[in-house]
């Protein structure tokens, strides 16, 4: 160490001494503390640190050998020079003992203190140096053990001979042994037989000179457990040379879930490629990523041609801007479920399908892609034009029947109605196409259902159904019903078609005329009525009575001559 840094605790109660031996070590190059009483020393030393002390044995307040006591308590790497007069030699030889450095007498050279200093000086500073290496390598070991402790991979080494030297948590929990169990065993009772001569020669082939790549170090295995269960791993062997030979660390990683995913992976994309339906990935930008057969089968790009380019290529021109609104929908997290549109095939055709879209999330939740499942709905996009028009069609014949007719289901909903049958309770038949009848007609539906459910129940038409129906301005109609049941292509009775004509009128008529039928049988007159060859028709029991005969004996024939020699021929022809 060079003088300039150093300091030096100068002990004596020599004022001359502390003044001379002073200024000649600052003049030297050093930084000098001095104290004429032990007590003086002792308190220096705790506040301050020193390379080096000149201590005098004879001091005033207290023996010179408890000041060294208490000094090299305080640092025990302070070298302590004893310089002092007149000390008998057991005390010298009690000093040395106790860890004083030297032994110089008074009256002291200025030569020898010098080069006692620089010697004690460089001395304590190879030992702070190698005290500093010890600290270094101890910290180096408490920071390797401490990671080997908690690393996620089983970590242990072995010596040239290949036995465990050393054993962490993760390879207690991955093999089942305990540090104690496992110490001093050989690699091999970590793996089945059938890798136990390719372990020896792995642990013996690498010197730690050779060029051997870490890929060439690692190899994919079979551990054993305790239990006896295998499980796929990876083996890592990283050796070094010693004096006592080759040792290797040998890194145990756990693949059992990586091969799970792997075989999970390779089954998706097994589902991926063998699916009906376009597949295709893409990354934040719209950059294709993964394209399957059915997307080459739907749009004609081949894979090679379609990854790498942007998805927008297959959006039509008057729809450039729909793709960037989709993707900002998927990277904010949302899912696009079922969106129908159009896309352009490689031959600048067009079809139309339906997408729904889902975010790709890493292990933190963050959105990296997009994958999509895309749906050719052209024919179905055919189908439903055709059932609309068949629809239109049907909705006008419906509507040209003189007749109201619902379909209803087996529970009680009107399914499909025409526009008589929505007239009649003063609606439209998109109100009442849907709806339930205990809404509709809430007092007769009831009754109504009854008639539906023997139907349904007997699979047999009920006809003639006679009943009031509340038409839309709370006016009473009467109405007689068919009720049909109608079946799927299985055959099975889905719901009653119902076809109701409105009878008030021959109702009216019908009562009309039983008023007049009333009448005509209970008068007191005589009343008959003839056909136009004169024959009787019907006559009341008046008549009957006044001609004198029943009324089996007139049905059918002539009035009697006295009533017809009253009447021309020609009345009864008019």
């Amino acid at each position: 160490m060079p003088p300039s840094t150093a300091s030096i605790l100068l002990v004596d109660d020599d004022p001359d001494i502390c003044l001379a031996l002073g200024d000649f070590l600052v003049h030297q190059g050093y930084l000098v503390e001095t104290a004429s009483r032990g007590q003086d020393a002792i308190a220096k030393a705790q506040t301050c640190r020193f390379d080096a002390a000149l201590l005098d044995l004879g001091l005033p307040d207290m023996d010179g050998l408890l000041v060294l006591k208490a000094l090299t308590e305080r640092d025990p790497d302070l070298p302590i020079i004893i310089l002092s007069a007149l000390v008998a030699e057991e005390k010298a030889s009690e000093a040395l003992r106790r860890g004083a450095f030297a032994y110089l007498r008074k009256p002291y050279n200025r030569e020898e203190v010098q080069a006692t200093l620089v010697r004690a000086i460089g001395i304590k500073a190879l030992t702070t140096q190698a005290q500093a290496v010890e600290r270094a390598l101890s910290r180096s070991e408490e920071r390797f053990q401490s990671v080997v402790q908690v690393a996620l991979d089983a970590i242990v080494v072995t010596d040239s001979e290949g036995h465990l030297l050393s054993w962490n948590q993760a390879a207690h929990h991955l093999f089942g042994y305990s540090e104690t169990e496992a110490m001093g065993k050989p690699l091999t009772f970590l793996l089945p037989e059938r890798y136990h001569a390719a372990s020896r020669k792995w642990l013996g082939e690498a010197e730690p000179t050779d060029q051997l790549l870490l890929e060439e170090r690692r190899r994919e295995i079979h551990g054993r457990k305790k239990s006896g269960a295998e499980f796929p791993a990876e083996l890592t062997i990283g050796p070094w040379k010693t004096e006592e030979g080759i040792f290797s660390s040998c890194i145990v990683r756990d693949l059992t879930e990586r091969k799970r995913s792997e075989q999970v992976q390779s089954q998706l994309a097994a589902i991926v490629e063998s699916s009906n339906d376009p597949i295709i990935s893409n990354s934040l930008d719209g950059t294709i990523v993964t394209w399957n057969a059915a997307a080459e089968r739907l749009y004609g790009y081949a894979a090679e041609e379609a990854k790498g380019r942007p998805i927008a290529m297959l959006a039509p021109a008057d729809r450039a801007d729909e793709v960037p609104r989709i993707l900002a929908r998927l990277r904010a997290g949302e899912i696009v479920q079922a969106y129908e549109t159009v896309r352009r095939r490689k031959d600048g055709t067009f079809v139309d399908v339906s997408l729904t879209l889902s975010p790709i999330r890493n292990a933190r939740g963050e959105v990296t892609g997009m994958s999509g499942i895309v749906r050719d709905i052209t024919e179905r996009k055919r189908a439903e034009a055709l059932l609309r028009r068949q629809q239109i069609e049907q909705q006008v014949l419906l509507d040209l029947i003189p007749a109201m007719v619902w379909y209803k289901d087996d529970q009680n909903r009107i399914l499909r109605a025409n526009r008589r049958a929505a007239e009649s309770i003063g609606r439209s038949v998109a109100e009442i196409e849907g709806q339930s009848t205990y809404t509709l007609y809430p007092e007769e539906a009831e009754k109504y259902y009854q008639d539906d459910v023997s139907v349904l129940q007997s699979g047999q038409p009920k006809l003639g159904i006679v009943e009031l129906l509340t038409t839309g301005s709370a006016a009473k109609r009467w109405v007689q019903t068919d009720k049909v049941p109608y079946r799927d292509e299985d055959g099975r009775i889905m719901g009653v078609l119902v076809f109701a004509q409105d009878i008030t009128e021959r109702k009216r008529a019908e009562e009309q005329l039983a008023r007049y039928r009333q009448i005509f049988t209970h008068s007191i007159n005589g009343i008959s009525i003839l056909d136009l060859e004169g024959r009787y028709l019907e006559q009341n029991a008046a008549h009957a009575a006044l001609m004198g005969y029943s009324d089996e004996d007139l049905s059918g024939q002539t009035p009697p001559s006295t009533l017809v020699k009253h009447c021309s021929p020609s009345f009864f022809k008019r």
